[in-house]
């Protein structure tokens, strides 16, 4: 934390994270989408509608085997297939409401809004200090713009 004279106290993202983590607030969750003919690879994290909860995405780390544009889109209806609940960064708590889904599409679903050329089998990191913030009900997708292409994504949140 810093203290400047005559302003109020800041804290760092990391120190925010970390806080996050001690108090079992933060998750991880990851899933492949392999490659389908003629359809694009999305992986999602939703928070779903019910949750009672807000997601403050942190980061996301995602990879293509082969060189390819990825798109990060907003789309607010949960995917087909559910990969799971997020890990409890802190070993030993509750998972968390909010899910990271799966699925092709002959299309790109969600609104874009960051899209870069990621080279083959490099992982991006993305999210310098935090990402978005998803009220109950929302998603964020990471999208392959080429047809037939696998993707991984890892996201990474916090959820108050």
């Amino acid at each position: 934390m810093r203290i400047n004279v005559g302003s109020q106290a800041s804290v760092t993202a990391s120190e925010k994270w970390l806080t996050y983590i001690q108090a079992g607030q933060a998750f991880a969750m990851q899933a492949l989408q392999g490659a389908v003919a003629a359809a694009n690879s999305h992986v999602q994290l939703f928070n779903p509608a019910a949750s009672g909860k807000t997601v403050l995405v942190r980061r996301v780390m995602v990879s293509s085997s082969l060189v390819d544009q990825l798109d990060l889109t907003l789309y607010n209806t949960a995917l087909v297939t559910d990969a799971g609940a997020g890990v409890n960064l802190l070993s030993g708590s509750a998972a968390g409401v909010a899910h990271v889904r799966q699925t092709t599409n002959a299309g790109i679903l969600g609104t874009i809004f960051h899209s870069f050329q990621n080279p083959a089998n490099t992982p991006a990191l993305l999210g310098p200090d935090w990402l978005c913030q998803l009220p109950a009900g929302t998603g964020l997708i990471y999208t392959a713009a080429t047809v037939n292409q696998p993707i991984v994504c890892t996201f990474y949140w916090a959820e108050f």
